[in-house]
């Protein structure tokens, strides 16, 4: 099964923090061992057909209307979905995968929390999800806060989808 790390950086603390992540993964810039070939990159909150200028413009203006300026802290959050080859290819077709990527990201969103993600294939060693979350709030403005019991929630859930899309790619295959 997938498994989920969550990534610490101090990073993800500074006034740029947004700009300087998005635009790494955006330009194939970022610092993401082993990351492969990207595949995909959207996003749930923000829309993201009209550039990466307005993707961090997007999740700026939700930090700024909630005061993050004065509260400081963390401004994004960065957490990776693994999935070995087989995984990959149980999930059959690319819609499906795009369907099921969105359903991952979608999580968060419903959680109330912009997100953006990016998806790279590794090759023999399989796929990376990775998720940037906005750590603001967009309904309540309240900050992210998450503990490891909360993590291991989402590994399993996001686990839970997994097993659900391999299953119906195996049921279209079969058709």
């Amino acid at each position: 099964m997938g498994k989920l790390i969550h990534n610490e950086s101090k990073e993800f603390s500074s006034e740029n923090a947004i700009d300087n992540v998005l635009r790494s993964i955006v330009s194939g810039t970022a610092d993401i061992s082993n990351r492969g070939i990207c595949l995909m990159i959207n996003g749930i909150g923000v829309v993201c057909r009209y550039g990466i200028e307005a993707m961090i413009d997007q999740i700026n203006y939700v930090q700024e209307i909630w005061g993050i300026n004065y509260r400081k802290g963390r401004r994004i959050m960065h957490e990776v979905f693994l999935l070995n080859r087989e995984e990959v290819s149980a999930l059959g077709s690319v819609e499906v995968l795009k369907a099921f990527v969105y359903k991952l990201g979608y999580s968060y969103f419903q959680k109330g929390h912009q997100v953006v993600y990016a998806v790279y294939d590794n090759g023999t060693a399989g796929m990376q999800i990775h998720f940037f979350i906005n750590t603001v709030n967009f309904n309540s403005g309240y900050k992210l806060v998450w503990k490891t019991k909360d993590l291991y929630s989402r590994e399993n859930r996001f686990n839970l989808i997994l097993e659900r899309y391999m299953h119906q790619a195996v049921r279209f295959d079969e058709k």
